[in-house]
């Protein structure tokens, strides 16, 4: 084999090391996983979400845990604390049809929303108080109320006089305002029917929006690890990629065969044994040399069953045909009968006129079938 053979059999080695590379750098450009912070659905604080979640969980509600500014049916936005340059995207989501079920302690994150939230601290913590709505009957709603002056939305539950849960509008989108925001967390979720209003406000939501209710955890500073893929389409990989790319390109458009115009393939007709024969035949007519003709196909026959058979090269013809009696399972006596006739015939086969032709296309028709018992176990009459 020549060196350019070679090289055109390895020219998938250069893309091949090339895409490594890429993942590579990937793999070292790429940030470690967020480690989990407070008040997120990981936190099994007082203060953290954690019960909320796992109980919606264990239920069989279908929650995600999301590490990304949008997505889901409906998102659940506890108490955020990061990234608010990035809330003017999930206020884009909002409004073109998505549900967000907030719940904030500081009103930064809501201006960043286009909300001018009030929050009132209250004198004492009020324990349990009646409520209403939702199918709950008391709640523990902690020590602090929300509310957005001046807005008009549907109160969906109430304690005592006041709101519980609010719903705004927002184009296509809802905010659902949660007035109070520490019924939710794991101190207040086992007191009175917080747990009931927390799978009530899951079910809204899921009947509203069809998919999955998503925690957000993005607002709290943990961001999804990027994947190979994503991490070789930004800077500063995504410029290697794009040289990767083109010269895969290259190299696909210099070795890899490239589509033609069809050919047409002709119709050939196959020709029958019969005529096979016949000009053989006619061709050894000029020769003349039928019993020689004859003797080789006899000995090609004999030596390929013995190759069948797994004898040595050297191993006489009687010794083949005695191995074939003992080893297949035909018609034994006739295809030794059928053998014996065809050698005694080829001893006979005239050596020149028409009689000779026709006695040399007889005996190897006979011979065909003899190897046909042997190899097909047809059986010929």
């Amino acid at each position: 084999m020549t060196a350019n053979d070679q090289t055109a059999k390895l020219w998938w080695a250069v893309p091949a090391a090339t895409i490594l590379m890429l993942m590579g750098l990937a793999l070292v450009f790429g940030k470690p996983p967020e480690q989990a912070k407070v008040r997120t659905s990981y936190d099994a604080s007082f203060d953290g979400f954690r019960a909320a979640y796992l109980l919606l969980e264990e239920l069989g509600y279908p929650v995600v845990r999301s590490k990304r500014p949008t997505g889901g049916a409906a998102r659940l936005v506890l108490f955020p604390n990061a990234a608010q340059d990035k809330a003017n995207l999930l206020d884009s989501w909002i409004r073109e049809g998505g549900i967000v079920i907030l719940a904030v302690q500081k009103e930064e994150f809501a201006k960043e929303l286009g909300m001018g939230l009030k929050i009132q601290k209250l004198n004492e913590d009020p324990q349990e108080e009646p409520a209403s709505g939702a199918g709950i009957t008391q709640l523990a709603g902690g020590t602090f109320r929300v509310e957005w002056p001046g807005q008009a939305g549907e109160v969906w539950a109430r304690a005592g006089d006041q709101p519980v849960i609010t719903i705004y509008g927002r184009e296509r989108g809802q905010i659902w305002l949660v007035n109070r925001p520490e019924f939710l967390t794991n101190r207040q979720l086992q007191r009175a029917d917080n747990a009931v209003l927390l799978c009530r406000l899951a079910e809204k939501a899921l009947r509203e929006r069809s998919g999955k209710l998503s925690f957000d955890e993005y607002f709290h500073g943990m961001h999804e690890r990027p994947g190979v893929t994503e991490l070789l389409l930004q800077p500063p990989t995504l410029w290697i990629t794009l040289q990767g790319l083109v010269l895969l390109g290259l190299l696909l458009w210099r070795f890899a065969p490239r589509f033609g115009n069809p050919r047409s393939v002709g119709s050939g007709r196959r020709r029958s044994k019969e005529e096979f024969l016949d000009a053989m035949a006619a061709l050894l007519e000029r020769k003349g040399d039928y019993a020689d003709a004859f003797r080789t196909a006899w000995e090609d026959l004999i030596h390929e069953m013995g190759r069948e058979l797994g004898l040595p090269a050297d191993t006489p013809g009687d010794r083949i045909l005695q191995e074939a009696e003992r080893r297949r399972p035909i018609r034994l006596v006739r295809f030794r009968r059928l053998l014996t006739a065809v050698v005694a015939r080829s001893q006979t086969v005239p050596q020149q006129g028409r009689a000779g032709k026709l006695a040399f296309v007889k005996a190897l028709h006979e011979l065909e079938n003899a190897r046909d018992e042997f190899f097909n176990g047809r059986h010929y009459r």
